[in-house]
């Protein structure tokens, strides 16, 4: 009888294991190769607690992976496209950022820009509204499109989320508008609303 609960508790042990790793890849893109940097692939994957960025280096070893993003894969449109994953050279440094977003809810979306460090890891890029003194590691948006028009990134750069915006009087009325951010000195700064 013991030997038998052991042998059942090793399965059960084993099989949960293998569960919580399990991961299914939503996207994948390629950095290659430069003057600055080793060529590196990016993966958007999918494991049973949420969504996280995962990159590997040239012999497939994963060199780093990032925080719990959301729950559930999430669009974004860059320069009238809709994408879940891509890269762009916000700062025009010659090294391209990792862009993805996911909804972590109830209504509301993040999206994330991962910096390159010289280390091959990342960290994200912070986003800033200097008036009422907020920093965030990612842009949010509180209007949830499923086409991914709530996260737009211009061809300039510029990054607009969409929000959903409260009358100061009267909390039960509230409008949608975009929040236009502009990146300068490592940081996107909340520059209007539209």
């Amino acid at each position: 009888m013991i030997k038998k609960t052991v042998i059942c508790l090793i399965g059960l042990f084993l099989s949960l294991s293998i569960s919580t790793c399990s991961a299914e890849m939503l996207a994948s893109m390629k950095i290659e190769a430069s003057e600055k940097n080793k060529a590196l692939t990016v993966y958007k994957v999918v494991k049973d607690d949420g969504i996280y960025i995962e990159v590997e280096n040239e012999n497939g070893e994963n060199i780093w992976r990032s925080s719990n993003l959301g729950i559930e894969d999430k669009s974004f449109v860059i320069n009238g496209k809709a994408r879940n994953l891509a890269l762009y050279d916000f700062d025009k440094d010659g090294v391209f950022e990792i862009v993805t977003a996911a909804f972590y809810g109830p209504k509301a979306s993040g999206l994330w820009i991962f910096k390159r460090l010289k280390n091959d890891s990342f960290e994200p890029v912070k986003n800033s509204f200097p008036d009422a003194d907020i920093t965030r590691d990612f842009l949010v948006s509180d209007v949830h499109r499923v086409d991914g028009t709530d996260f737009l990134i211009e061809g300039s750069g510029r990054i607009k989320t969409l929000g959903q915006i409260f009358n100061i009087e009267s909390l039960a009325s509230s409008t949608h508008e975009y929040l236009e951010f502009f990146y300068k000195s490592g940081t996107f700064i909340h520059e209007k609303n539209q």
